[in-house]
Formats: structure tokens, C-alpha cells, sequence
């Protein structure tokens, strides 16, 4: 492992998950625990040698564990230490510094409808919304639909699918990241052509109130930053 040799606790981090394709490991593993093949068929362009290098170093670092699943399934799969859930708010924190950087369009860049989940936790985590619930909201954008879970005990987002969701939202990936990154309201979203919302008026009022809720990613950068002097 290379190091930026700075006694410094940014560059010591840096030292352990600054490397290419790590902290796209552990934005995997933060949704859920992965096998190798899982991890190497999520990140399109990694070569397997470099996979195993890289989760090789993370193992080290006390950032990742392997553990061995039961029989039938009888294989290792990754997972994150309590030292690699402490990513969770860096992860999320990058997540949103980067929404923003998404409004050039998609292009011919991948998209997994997992992805979602780090954006959303991170403009969600704030909203007062325990009187919405108990509201579920799933959004399917492919094949990996990502749920929101509204409770007294606050907003929940994880990896799908739902039980009996109140709302759906279909929607192709720059709707969706538009609308839980707080760029544009549901009303704004129901009148592109690409989006499909459905759901009990009921339902549908407090998912609309619950969007209104949400500080829109570039504001929230610009109020919330850090100025040093």
C-alpha cells in the first residue's frame, strides 16, 4: 500500500480507501454484503486480479472481512467490519457533494438502481418526517428496485423490493435522482413522459409532502459549507 507519507488524518485515510474502485467496493458492500462474482459483475471494468488486490488491502486494513455462508450456498462473501459501517457518513457525504454533478446527463454511463440509496439516505436522513408514516415507497427504476420506509422511528432506504408498497415510482434514472436529490418536486417529475407514479391519494399527498421537505442538494452544499478563517 502506497502512502502520501503526511502525518495527517486525511492523507492516513486516503492511505487506505484513496486507491481507484475502493470506495466503489465499499459503496457495494454498504448495501449489502457481496460475493466476489457480485462485486466483480457490479463493477463493470475491474479486472478480477485488480478486485483481488484491491479487496486484499481493505482486508488488512480491518475494513472488510470475509465470512462463509451456510451450506446450501457454501460460499465466502465480503462484508464490512465496524470499522467499514464507520464510511457510512463519507460515503453519504460524497454522495451528495456529487449529485450535482450529474445534471450534464447520464450519457453512456452505467446505472444500477441500487446507486440510489447512498443519495437518498443522504438528503433523507434530515426530513422531519415521522408524522408521514407508516408510509413505503418504492421506486423502480430497473431491475434493482431501492424502497423508502417512513416511521416514527425516522426514514429508512435500503435495497428492494417492498412489502406492499403505498407508492410506486417508475422512472428512468435522471427523474429519479432529480427527485430524491430534491432538484425537482413530484408534480415536476409526474409530467415527464418517463415517470409512472402510483398509489392511494392518501399515500400519494404524504409522498408529495415528504418530497416538498427536502433541501434541494445544491442549496444544502452552499448553506452547510466550511470555511476555513
Amino acid at each position: 500500500m502506497r502512502s502520501y507519507g503526511q502525518f495527517c488524518p486525511i492523507a492516513r485515510s486516503l492511505d487506505q480507501v484513496g486507491d481507484r474502485w475502493v470506495l466503489l467496493i465499499i459503496r457495494e458492500l454498504l448495501i449489502r454484503p457481496c460475493r466476489f462474482s457480485d462485486l466483480r459483475a457490479g463493477l463493470t471494468g475491474i479486472a478480477s486480479n485488480l478486485l483481488t488486490e484491491r479487496l486484499r488491502s481493505l482486508e488488512e486494513s480491518g475494513i472488510i472481512e470475509r465470512a462463509e455462508l451456510p451450506p446450501p450456498a457454501a460460499s465466502s462473501i465480503y462484508r464490512l467490519t465496524d470499522r467499514g459501517h464507520d464510511l457510512l457518513p463519507v460515503v453519504v457525504a460524497l454522495a451528495r457533494w456529487g449529485g450535482p454533478l450529474l445534471a450534464t446527463g447520464q450519457g453512456d454511463d452505467r446505472f444500477a438502481g441500487r446507486w440510489l440509496i447512498m443519495l437518498a439516505t443522504g438528503v433523507l436522513r434530515d426530513v422531519p418526517a415521522s408524522d408521514l408514516g407508516p408510509l413505503v415507497v418504492e421506486f423502480r427504476v430497473d431491475r434493482e428496485p431501492i424502497v423508502i420506509d417512513v416511521s416514527q422511528a425516522g426514514v429508512t432506504v435500503e435495497i428492494g423490493p417492498g412489502t406492499h408498497p403505498d407508492v410506486i415510482v417508475r422512472a428512468d434514472p435522471m427523474t429519479a435522482f432529480d427527485l430524491l436529490g430534491g432538484t425537482i418536486d413530484l408534480a415536476a417529475a409526474r409530467r415527464r413522459s418517463s415517470v409512472e407514479v402510483t398509489g392511494e391519494r392518501d399515500a400519494l399527498t404524504r409522498f408529495e409532502t415528504l418530497c416538498g421537505r427536502m433541501t434541494p442538494l445544491h442549496q444544502r452544499a452552499s448553506d452547510t459549507a466550511v470555511r476555513p478563517g
